[in-house]
């Protein structure tokens, strides 16, 4: 490098800044209006002819669209009449200053500007950058720090001089820039595109009429571009993608260097340079590099080694511009379609989609290039009122056969522009900003001149005058609608969203703003717990304020995302499996979880793997989730996926030590801090703490941070148990209190007999339980009459032999203990149990040990001791038969229904005989209704039916006061060919009993009518109903016993007839129905 010389004025020549190739990477190039020709600026040395010669193979490649022009920082210099952070040297500077004031160590800044005197006075790149490094070393421990940076010293650069700017564009070649800053875009109003986005560069070097300008080194609007410090130019040189694209055009086209200076030294340009001479020793291809008449021997003897032919362009830095427009006056001939310029509009809607599309994980299944607002996403589900209130006045509708109230057409709201302000409103993670975005895009997609503008009010400054006009200005600017903060908003419809009321001054200002705009559309995103005040304020200030509210995605809107998102799977399977994975995660059912669960439904599909393990779908998930906001890849450079679940394993650890929830902010840093120290990673625990709150998996409260859902807290410190056997040990201590820990760790061990040892003691204490209750009685049997023919669609339990007095539980009571399996409500709950496992009753208890086995079993997927998976099962099946018993006794379901009826106006009016015989029948269809549900969303899996099989076959095994039962139920569950084989027995060993002759007889009943059965099944469920039925009646005559049998086979048969045509067309099973509770 040479030492600097003194700025010039503005007319005269201005000093050659020696450079390396970063933002503002190369000679500085001053320009006026005044440009020299062609003529005047040529000389008469010797090396005129090879000059001469250079313009002229120039030339030819421009005619032949051949070139590729690399700006450097010479090129920012002249657009901003020498702004002092316009070239690097200048940006390291300012960065020391800006820096100076948030380090720890004495003398810093001096230090710094010493050493960055002592590289520029040894011409050494190698110290500048490690200075750069510094510098962001000490910004990017703060991310907002860093990128505030970057936006004063770059983004705030002014447009003095556009002639360079428009010279460069008359050539119609692609431009590729190592600034940081986006001048040229602003200019020629032109899009950026960064080094990170291949595809977009690649079609890029492809066009000559890009709409775009390739950054080589990042944008100052996306911090994690920018290449500045060693680690960055590091993991540039490293990725793949963009060295090749990067390598692969300089060997086919020709590199046109303006304004680089020294750049050409930088760690990335001297890597491939390096690598070119290496693979094309004798290579005469041509690139171009312009420089100064008097730079031309010293520029000249640099590129002895490469194959760059050095031109120069005149005796000042003025001529630049002339030179440039010489050439393409020159190269005019040439049928070349006229640059295009980006219409600020345009833009700012295509900016908008292309958000809307990225933060809803739709783009990953679409094709390149589709821009239709409907491509990405659906309407939003608005409400007039919260949801709670909505449904409670829906469910009060229903009761009285209104149909008044209704959803929000949210086409009507986008183009509603009679309020001043329409306020959405909704809970965190409700959807708020994907509905803010749609209304934006709708309000705005038919108008010309109108620009969507969306905001978030946490990132206004607070410390300007008026902080949303000044942030809204920043989003204009970078939607290249204006070119200077201080430059008037075009017509526009702006969102304001996360807004939160504060007694301040600072949100007293963003208020005044929101009055003080004049947008003929504004919307305004909130919680819930704000909107009072909000809407007050606005109210205060003379505005019409509309409010509307998010509501929770139906199946209907799910339906659609799926056909956007994954059409070619099967659109309603796939629609019930995200919603099924939603309820029972208690995942919010909004846009962004919704897209990502339809991406990992499909993918899950795609490969053949399990999507309804509630552990497969949970780590996928988390996966995406941590996954889908990295800046890069490459994990020798990045916390991976699984770097960043050993952190979250030991904070699970801390959580499940503390039996807490939440933990302080500091102390969540202080374990991330240890576990990097313990493990040798230089790595920001600040930063790394933030990479969790932006993918959802860790929220703040106040000071407390805790998990996003409970679930991503078991799923972590199941992953540390797998590791830590103190740990794991520790967990097994408690089973039922950790319990959906160990049910993920069993998961994720596949094979491990100690759980399922463990785990299968718990049900030990119900081994010798002897039966009390009329479920497990005898079954009533009565007199046959002619009256049993004449139903033929009647499906009838029976009844026990007698009714046994229960002394059942108040309806408070039975609420507190029962917890059903439905889990639609998708709030989150607290990560561990609130009440005191030690008073729950019998069945309760029951229920959480058969459920905890279940799982730990089915989920054991690679245990290959049939022994103890044989022993576990039997347990199992005998566990939930028994708790179909506790749950009539305790008279759980009869108290609940007891309570329905005397609250329903419909029922409460029946005799107190029907009322009585309401609540006895629910009390003996529930339980086993109950429990059949539980066994579904538990036990099954087809590797469990050779266990089972070998069970059944035992010949002692239906002998069994309940197993047998349990194992029936679970065939039927399974509904695998040859599920039937067991009913026989079961009929001969237990067909006295209602339970079998009552319950099952009901379900085979259904089954037989509405279900495909193999040949051999559907023989042997007819005769086994059969077989129940005639149990249940006494017959005068073995001839009135025929006459019934030979009736009722013709009437199943009839029924099965009839059904058939109508299960074909639903495609599911009324059993399936029943079970799941949706009959």
């Amino acid at each position: 490098m040479t030492r600097q010389a003194p700025v010039p004025s503005h007319r005269h020549r201005a000093r050659r800044i020696p450079e390396i190739g970063g933002p503002h990477k190369g000679s500085h190039l001053q320009c006026d209006h005044h440009h020299a020709h062609l003529d005047r600026r040529t000389d008469l040395s010797p090396r005129r002819d090879i000059l001469t010669d250079y313009r002229q193979r120039l030339l030819n490649k421009l005619e032949h669209g051949q070139v590729v022009a690399v700006v450097g920082a010479g090129v920012s210099m002249a657009i901003t009449g020498n702004a002092p952070t316009a070239n690097w040297v200048g940006l390291i500077r300012h960065g020391i200053n800006y820096a100076a004031p948030f380090t720890s160590m004495d003398r810093w800044s001096e230090l710094k500007k010493s050493s960055l005197d002592s590289a520029l006075q040894a011409n050494n790149t190698q110290e500048l950058v490690l200075t750069a490094t510094s510098i962001a070393s000490q910004l990017k421990n703060h991310p907002q720090r860093y990128t505030d940076w970057l936006r004063e010293a770059i983004g705030e650069l002014p447009v003095e001089h556009e002639d360079v700017a428009h010279a460069l564009a008359a050539l119609q070649i692609p431009i590729l820039t190592t600034n940081y800053d986006t001048l040229l875009e602003k200019v020629l109003r032109l899009e950026a595109v960064s080094w990170k986005e291949t595809e977009a560069m690649r079609e890029l070097f492809n066009n000559s009429t890009s709409r775009t300008i390739g950054h080589m080194h990042g944008i100052w609007d996306d911090p994690s571009s920018v290449i500045l410090s060693e680690s960055d130019y590091a993991r540039l040189t490293l990725t793949e993608s963009a060295q090749f694209l990067q390598q692969s055009q300089y060997a086919s086209k020709s590199f046109l260097f303006v304004g680089c200076g020294e750049g050409l030294a930088d760690p990335n340009f001297t890597n491939m340079l390096k690598l070119h001479r290496e693979m094309f020793p004798e290579s005469r291809g041509d690139h171009f590099r312009l420089c100064l008449s008097s730079e031309l021997p010293t520029i000249e003897a640099n590129h002895l080694d490469d194959d760059i032919r050095v031109i120069s362009y005149g005796e000042s830095f003025e001529d630049l511009p002339a030179f440039l427009t010489d050439l393409a006056t020159a190269t005019s001939t040439t049928t070349r379609a006229p640059v295009r310029r980006i219409d600020g509009v345009a833009f700012a809607k295509a900016a908008l989609l292309e958000e809307i599309a990225d933060s809803n994980v739709t783009r990953r299944s679409k094709k390149d290039g589709t821009e239709d607002l409907d491509d990405f996403l659906i309407p939003p589900l608005l409400l007039p009122m919260s949801h709670e209130q909505f449904a409670s006045m829906k469910s009060k509708q229903a009761e009285t056969d209104s149909d008044t109230l209704d959803t929000l057409d949210p086409h009507e709201v986008a183009t509603d522009e009679t309020p001043d302000v329409i306020v959405v409103v909704g809970g965190e993670h409700s959807g708020v900003t994907t509905a803010l975005q749609w209304l934006l895009a709708t309000n705005t997609q038919d108008s010309d001149n109108r620009s969507p503008l969306y905001v978030d009010a946490q990132t206004c400054p607070s410390d300007a005058r008026q902080p949303f006009i000044r942030k809204l200005s920043h989003a204009a600017r970078a939607s290249r609608l204006i070119d200077r903060l201080e430059d008037p908003l075009p017509p526009c419809a702006f969102a304001l969203d996360n807004l939160v009321y504060r007694p301040t001054a600072f949100t007293s200002k963003i208020l005044d703003d929101v009055a003080d705009l004049e947008a003929p559309y504004k919307l305004v995103g909130c919680r819930p717990e704000d909107e009072p005040m909000i809407v007050k304020s606005l109210e205060e200030r003379g505005l019409t304020i509309k409010t509307v509210h998010m509501g929770k995605l139906t199946k209907n809107e799910v339906t659609k995302f799926v056909s956007i998102i994954a059409p070619s799977t099967h659109v309603e399977t796939t629609s019930e499996a995200v919603l099924e994975i939603a309820k029972r995660e208690h995942l919010p059912r909004n846009p962004f979880t919704i897209s990502l669960l339809i991406s990992l439904v499909s993918e899950l599909g795609q490969r053949d793997e399990r999507y309804d393990s509630e552990t497969v779908v949970l780590d996928e998930y988390t996966k995406l989730l941590l996954g889908m906001f990295s800046d890069r890849n490459d994990s020798r450079f990045t916390l991976s996926y699984q770097d960043k679940g050993t952190i979250l394993s030991h904070l699970a650890k801390e959580y499940v030590a503390s039996r807490r929830g939440s933990l302080r902010n500091s102390r969540v840093l202080e374990i991330i801090e240890d576990t990097f120290d313990a493990l040798s990673w230089k790595e920001d625990p600040d930063k790394c703490l933030a990479s969790f709150y932006k993918a959802r998996v860790l929220r703040k409260d106040g000071d407390q941070v805790r998990f996003q859902q409970s679930s991503y807290l078991y799923l972590f410190a199941a992953k540390a148990a797998l590791s830590d056997s103190d740990f794991k040990d520790s967990i097994f201590e408690e089973p039922l209190f950790f319990a959906p820990i160990i049910k993920h760790y069993a998961a994720l061990k596949g094979d491990s007999v100690e759980a399922v040892t463990k785990i299968g003691k718990l049900l030990d204490e119900w081994d010798d339980y002897r039966a009390q209750g009329s479920i497990y009685g005898a079954i009533e049997v009565s007199t046959y009459s002619d009256d049993d023919l004449d139903d033929p669609d009647k499906l009838d339990e029976g009844r026990p032999a007698e009714q046994r007095d229960i002394d059942r539980k108040t309806g408070k009571e039975a609420e507190a203990d029962l917890v059903p399996y439905d889990t639609s409500d998708d709030s989150d709950h607290a990560p561990f149990p609130l009440d005191d496992l030690e008073d729950l009753s019998g069945s309760a208890l029951l229920g959480r040990r058969v459920d905890l086995a279940s799982r730990v079993l089915r989920d054991s997927v690679s245990l290959a001791n049939k022994e103890l998976k044989a022993d576990t099962l039997l347990k199992i099946l005998h566990s939930w038969a028994v708790l179909i018993e506790l749950l009539e006794i305790e008279g759980e379901f009869a108290s609940v229904v007891s309570l329905i009826v005397e609250n329903n106006e419909e029922l409460h009016s029946l005799s107190d005989d029907k009322k009585s015989e309401i609540v006895e029948r629910a009390n003996l269809l529930l339980p086993s209704l109950y429990v059949m549900a539980g066994m579904n969303v538990c036990l099954t899996s087809r590797k469990l039916l050779i266990t089972l099989e070998n069970l059944m076959t035992d010949e002692s095994f239906f002998d069994r006061d309940f197993a047998p039962i349990g194992a029936v139920l679970y065939a039927l569950l399974l509904h695998e060919e040859n599920w039937a084989a067991g009913l026989p027995r079961l009929l001969q060993a237990h067909g006295d009993k209602w339970i079998v002759s009552g319950f099952i007889s009901l379900m085979a009943q259904i089954t037989h009518r509405t279900e495909a059965l193999a040949a051999n099944d559907e023989s042997l469920v007819k005769q086994f109903i059969i077989g129940a039925e005639t149990r249940k009646r006494a017959f005068a005559t073995d001839s009135q016993r025929k006459v019934y049998i030979a009736s009722l086979n013709q009437r199943l048969d009839r029924a099965r007839r009839l059904s058939r045509r109508e299960r074909l067309v639903a495609g599911v099973s009324a059993s399936s129905r029943l079970v799941e509770g949706t009959d």
